[in-house]
């Protein structure tokens, strides 16, 4: 299951207040954890299974491989990792790095069918960077 209502806000500076007092060290703790549990959020997991988050990458994999227009970050991320395994640089766009811009992908992809060239793009120049 995916659910393409889910929110990524642990990127964001807003998830902080001026007044919060935390340090850098902190800010990214806080990050981290969201981000697992928006991660978890996004594909219905009520307790991190590794076995059950794997299964359900592969499923919307099978669903996005052959979309064109995503297919170059998909290429893209497995030259990251010197990898020749497509599945492989499907997994990193689900890193802390790119989550956000890959869920934006993947929902607009799973509920219309195709994903508009500025997702694609802010996902190719996370890509980049």
């Amino acid at each position: 299951m995916y659910n393409t209502l889910a929110t990524c806000t642990y990127h964001r500076e807003d998830i902080f207040l001026d007044t919060d007092n935390v340090t850098p060290a902190e800010k990214d703790f806080v990050r981290n954890v969201i981000y697992r549990q928006e991660l978890m959020d996004i594909f219905g997991l009520d307790k991190y299974d590794e076995n059950l988050l794997e299964s359900s990458l592969h499923n919307i994999y099978e669903l996005m491989q052959s979309y064109e227009p995503f297919r170059c970050c998909i290429v893209t991320a497995c030259d990251m990792i010197q990898s020749n395994e497509p599945e492989m640089g499907w997994f990193v766009l689900f890193a802390y790095d790119y989550l956000h811009y890959t869920h934006a992908c993947v929902s607009e992809y799973l509920t219309t069918g195709s994903i508009c060239d500025e997702n694609i793009e802010k996902l190719i120049n996370a890509l980049a960077m």
